[in-house]
């Protein structure tokens, strides 16, 4: 038996946000239904079936749900991954040290043989090519960034 209370709480949720609900109606086929109310004294719910082609027209009984997995928080899920992507995306600050070691190494080799200045040419495109790459990659947060933004946009047009 799925906790009813909640499942209210959260079908009033979805059809407040234009999302879905999640649940399993025993089956083992995890259903997406974009309430629009309910029906009886609160038996159950209805909605359009996510999933279907036709955006299928349902009603669903409470006592009838096997599994209530409840709304999909997308924009949550969203800002989670945008957290998660700069703490990845932190780690390209440090591939400056690798590449600083072996500039030196390469520095002082041609310093030895008296090629410093033909060397250091080769390396400022070295170092350019580093910060193009560290800056390539804290663009990657761009991605969540615009997906967080369309979804606002999306909620205030709605």
């Amino acid at each position: 038996m799925i906790n009813i209370s909640q499942a209210t709480l959260d079908v009033i949720e979805a059809s407040k946000t234009k999302q879905v609900v999640r649940f399993d109606y025993g089956h083992d086929v995890i259903r997406e239904i974009k309430p629009t109310g309910f029906f009886g004294d609160f038996d159950g719910f209805e909605g359009t079936d996510e999933n279907t082609e036709e955006k299928e027209f349902r009603r669903f009984r409470f006592d009838k749900i096997k599994k209530w997995l409840g709304v999909q928080d997308i924009r949550h899920e969203l800002e989670c991954a945008l957290r998660e992507s700069r703490d990845i995306t932190k780690e390209a600050k440090y591939l400056c040290y690798p590449i600083g070691e072996i500039t030196s190494k390469l520095a002082g080799l041609a310093d030895e043989h008296g090629l410093l200045d033909e060397m250091n040419e080769l390396l400022d495109q070295v170092t350019e090519a580093e910060h193009n790459l560290e800056s390539a990659f804290y663009e990657c947060e761009s991605v969540f960034e615009e997906a967080i933004s369309e979804l606002e946009l999306r909620e205030d047009y709605d």
